[in-house]
This record gives C-alpha cells, sequence and structure tokens, in this order.
C-alpha cells in the first residue's frame, strides 16, 4: 500500500540522516570527554604543576647516573608520590600516558631514567606488567604487594622503602635502543631480573589480565621460573601474582580476578 512506502521512505530518510550524523555526533561526544585537555587553562595548570614538580625534585639533590640494570630500582615511594601529586591529571589513564606526559618530560633535560633523577637504588622487586593498564591499580598493587612482603617476612622498614624495577621507570625513554640491547642477554630488563639482590618477580595483572597476552611479560615469567630452580637456597622467591586487591599468593586478591586469571 502506498501508505506503507511513504512509512518505508521515511525510516530510510531517518537511517540516512542518522548515518550521516553519526561521525559528528561522535566527534562532539570524543571532545565533550576530552574537553579537560583542549582547555588552555587546565592545559596550562598542568605544565605548571609538572615544572614545580621538577624543581622540588631537583631540590632534593638526589640525582645520580649509574649503569642499566639492577642498580637502577626505584623506591616504592617514589610511585606513590607521581600518583599524589598527578593523580586529578591522571585519573583513569594508564602507563602509556605517565611516560608520554610526564616520564619523558621530566627527564629530558638529564636524558636519563626517572629513578636515576629521584636516586636509584638496588633492586629488591622486579616488575612485569603491561603498559596499558590503569596507573593507579598498578600503584596499588605494588603497595599492596610491599606491605605483605613486609609483614610476612617480618621486615623492619616501611613498606614504601620496598625497591622496585619498573621499565618505564628504571630504563632511559631517551636511549631504548641502548636499553635493549642486541641481544636478550644485554637487555636492562634480564639483568634486572638476574641481579643477585633481585627477590622475585611482582607479575602486576589487570582485569583482563593484560600482562599474560604481552610476549615480554610473558618472557619475564620464563625467566623467572628458570631462576626459582637456580636459586632454591638464594633466597629467589619466584613469581608473585598482584592485583590492587591484593596477592594470589597471600590469598587476598578477589574472586572477580582469580577468575579471569
Amino acid at each position: 500500500p502506498a501508505h506503507h512506502l511513504e512509512e518505508h521512505e521515511a525510516v530510510e530518510l531517518v537511517l540516512g540522516v542518522s548515518a550521516s550524523l553519526s561521525p559528528v555526533v561522535g566527534l562532539v561526544f570524543y571532545l565533550l570527554t576530552r574537553w579537560h585537555w583542549l582547555n588552555p587553562a587546565l592545559v596550562g595548570r598542568f605544565v605548571a604543576e609538572r615544572r614545580a614538580f621538577q624543581e622540588r625534585l631537583g631540590r632534593c639533590g638526589l640525582s645520580q647516573q649509574c649503569a642499566a640494570g639492577g642498580q637502577r630500582a626505584l623506591e616504592l615511594g617514589e610511585l606513590m608520590n607521581i600518583w599524589a601529586f598527578f593523580r586529578t591529571f591522571i585519573k583513569d589513564r594508564d602507563m602509556y600516558y605517565v611516560v608520554s606526559n610526564l616520564v619523558k618530560p621530566l627527564t629530558k633535560e638529564a636524558q636519563s631514567s626517572y629513578a636515576e633523577i629521584v636516586g636509584p637504588k638496588m633492586v629488591t622487586w622486579f616488575v612485569s606488567h603491561f603498559w596499558g593498564s590503569h596507573f593507579w591499580a598498578f600503584v596499588q598493587s605494588l603497595k599492596r604487594h610491599a606491605q605483605e612482603v613486609c609483614q610476612d617476612q617480618g621486615l623492619k622498614m616501611p613498606y614504601m622503602q620496598i625497591t622496585y624495577w619498573v621499565c618505564s621507570f628504571s630504563m632511559n625513554q631517551w636511549m631504548i635502543g641502548e636499553e635493549t640491547g642486541e641481544t636478550v642477554q644485554e637487555s636492562s630488563f634480564y639483568k634486572s631480573l638476574r641481579a643477585q639482590q633481585c627477590r622475585g618477580t611482582a607479575l602486576v595483572l589487570d582485569e583482563f589480565a593484560g600482562p599474560l597476552r604481552r610476549s615480554w611479560c610473558l618472557f619475564e615469567m620464563l625467566q623467572t621460573m628458570i631462576l626459582a630452580d637456580e636459586r632454591t637456597e638464594c633466597g629467589f622467591t619466584g613469581l608473585w601474582l598482584c592485583s590492587d586487591t591484593g596477592s594470589f599468593r597471600g590469598g587476598d586478591t578477589s574472586l572477580e580476578m582469580a577468575i579471569t586469571i
């Protein structure tokens, strides 16, 4: 019937208009969700606070250059400081954002790793993780791990002083080629994990088990298992599966995370 044809044409018209507008609607939505970064005042505030943070690091006078490897770890407290100072900007963003907007700008002048800027420490724990996970969850996962280690092993030191080798902070982001080396054995990853002072690997897991899909993380897990067999009497504790709710070893992680794994 004619009225059915008219309705059909009307539906096609609506769908056609919707299809033509969908890219525009999507763009508007994207701009609205990213408006705070299009706001010059907020961008200016971020740059100013980053400069203030960098000046504070300079006043501490702890900067020290050292060779790549296990001696270029940093205390958990340094990671907590970054989150506490920039949390209003980082929000739910990941390590890619942190490296691009904080680590690299803060180390540009020195052309060094962030760990060297804040004062490098000897590694106690090697960290394996996926850069695409939330940064806040990454910091919380290491915090829970450090607290558990201090409690279980009867350490008298504050958990914030536990040292971790984290590639994004311990590697010189301006010299990635030199950091990775021509062979696996020459890489900073390999040297740090095999440092005599390293007591194990903290594998930081997110809700999607992202690290278990990354070749480098799988390589680090393999090396950790090999080391666990080699150092049975040297205090090497092997692989710790960590999340923002706790570690699997301590039985503190959430049921949801356990099901995901």
